[in-house]
């Protein structure tokens, strides 16, 4: 289990990744309050029953889908990028 820890902004929740320029983030997602941890401080991955909606920026419950977090450490002036991905899984006949 990884931690990841939250800021509030205006009563929601918030979660940032990467490291870009200086460190900063460079990925920012809202997180539905159902998924928060019980205190409030942070996130714990990966999240089953949850799916990240990237047209809103939002990471929310769903029935089927799960949310893993993957990081690899750019180096020094790397170029990282992040990115989400989503998996399907599909049965054919």
């Amino acid at each position: 289990m990884k931690k990841v820890k939250l800021d509030k902004l205006n009563g929601a929740y918030i979660i940032r990744f990467g490291a870009g320029p200086h460190y900063r983030p460079i990925l920012k997602f809202y997180v539905h309050k159902s998924l928060v941890c019980e205190n409030g401080e942070y996130v714990e991955f990966p999240l089953f029953g949850a799916e990240v909606k990237e047209e809103i920026k939002a990471i929310v419950p769903s029935d089927n889908r799960n949310v893993f977090v993957v990081e690899v450490e750019a180096g020094y002036r790397g170029d990282a990028k992040l990115q989400t991905d989503t998996a399907r899984l599909g049965f054919s006949n």
